[in-house]
């Protein structure tokens, strides 16, 4: 055989291993550019506008907690810090301007979680890592920015604590589950039938800020079973309840609900020896499902609009998200 032919030969060789290459390099640009710009979300833009600029974004600051003080017309936006300093709540006026305040615990700077956020007349409650904290609210509005404030007292709710809102005088903390990474009590698994099990009991407290925590009693009146990976809960302006449900960068969920709290789709369990009536999430009483952009977190109704808070285009994740959203979004569900 020639060197001629060697030569063409290892010189094909070369073409087809290029080919291949350029291919799989094509394949792999392709994938990148479909995920990170082939996220559209009809549903969701068909019912969400675009509202204020979630603060703090150009900080360490990661987004979790979102309410809204309807006597002071002002949102609260609570975080934590993801290069572990001190956890900010934010204050944002209908002018989006903002400032922050941080907490303080027995006289220690807090560094928890800070995963909900509600405020209840001159009060206000922050949930995060089995914790419920009250602080005076009204006091914490003249604070100047970064500028802290101690907290009135606190306690170990028994459940997650991930998320918090007031409704009715009542006051609901609600915790997060995923298999495996985010375990639950087994005291708060409900099962429904034989394909559906809820993991997730949020409590419910009567508001009383004469008392300890501002509540009624430490111990919960009844709970509401809820699915996986839920990180806020509101109503809408016709009663029924809204989850947000997400995890990592998959899209994220908002679901509608009856309101079963005014029905009968109720169970009992019991909860630290206590017998309570727990309503139930569940398939029966799902309204609608709305497929919605990745990392949403709490939410708030205000002026018959659902608001939801996102994290997805904070400093520790909008490298890795496709729809890296600035600002809090209303819904009109």
């Amino acid at each position: 055989m020639s060197n001629e032919t060697l030569t063409q030969k290892k010189t094909k060789k070369g073409i087809k291993t290029l080919i291949i290459i350029a291919s799989i390099l094509l394949v792999l640009i392709s994938a990148v550019l479909i995920y990170y710009f082939g996220a559209t979300h009809p549903d969701f833009y068909l019912v969400a506008t675009k509202d204020f600029q979630i603060p703090g974004l150009n900080t360490k600051f990661v987004p979790q907690g979102l309410d809204y003080d309807q006597t002071n017309e002002v949102f609260l936006v609570s975080g934590y810090m993801s290069n572990g300093e001190t956890s900010r709540i934010y204050i944002v006026d209908s002018s989006e301007n903002f400032k922050y305040f941080t907490l303080k615990v027995d006289g220690e700077n807090y560094l928890g979680h800070a995963g909900g956020i509600a405020v209840s007349g001159d009060y206000a409650f922050v949930v995060g890592d089995g914790f419920l904290y009250r602080f005076n609210f009204k006091q914490a509005l003249l604070l100047e920015n970064g500028q802290s404030i101690e907290v009135i007292d606190y306690f170990e709710t028994g459940n997650g604590a991930d998320f918090v809102l007031t409704y009715n005088n009542k006051l609901i903390v609600g915790e997060f589950y995923l298999k495996g990474k985010y375990d639950t009590n087994t005291e708060h698994h409900i099962k429904l039938s034989e394909t559906e099990t809820n993991y997730a009991m949020s409590y419910i407290y009567t508001i009383n800020h004469s008392n300890t925590c501002g509540l009624q009693s430490l111990e919960p009146e009844a709970g509401i079973s809820m699915g996986n990976k839920i990180q806020g809960m509101s109503f809408t302006k016709d009663g029924n309840i809204v989850l947000s449900s997400s995890y990592s960068i998959p899209n994220s969920k908002i679901y509608i609900y009856e309101n079963v709290l005014n029905e009968t789709h109720f169970t009992t369990t019991s909860i630290n020896g206590k017998e309570i009536k727990v309503y139930v999430l569940s398939s029966e009483n799902l309204v609608k499902t709305i497929d919605s952009p990745a990392m949403s977190e709490e939410l708030v109704l205000k002026d018959n609009k659902v608001y939801v808070l996102f994290e997805s285009n904070c400093a520790k994740y909008r490298l890795v998200n496709r729809t890296r959203l600035s600002n809090v979004y209303a819904l009109d569900i």
